[in-house]
């Protein structure tokens, strides 16, 4: 596999950080993050998307997975209220789209 173009920048694959932090913190953390995470996600999914089976509206998919996924990041890297900031979740998903 080639990753150095796959995950946009060479040091990824050569800084060994990445794997430590996931594997020291993040995999460690995963029963407290899960339900914290499910939570996040599921409230995202029923403010954008709606609950209301009748009546159907147009969504943009690909706006809303990413806000869905800016506040589920938001949420497990910043907590409840971070992850409830306007401000901060329409600027996450512009700061994602442009990392390299």
């Amino acid at each position: 596999m080639n990753f150095d173009t796959t995950l946009m920048h060479p040091e990824i694959v050569t800084n060994p950080i990445q794997e430590n932090v996931i594997r020291r913190d993040l995999l460690s953390s995963l029963d407290k993050l899960a339900p914290e995470l499910e939570d996040e996600i599921a409230a995202a999914v029923d403010e954008l998307w709606g609950v209301d089976g009748e009546d159907w509206r147009t969504v943009s998919l690909d706006e809303t997975v990413f806000r869905i996924a800016a506040r589920g990041s938001a949420r497990i890297f910043g907590g409840k209220v971070l992850s409830k900031s306007y401000l901060y979740l329409i600027m996450e998903p512009a700061d994602a789209a442009n990392c390299p």
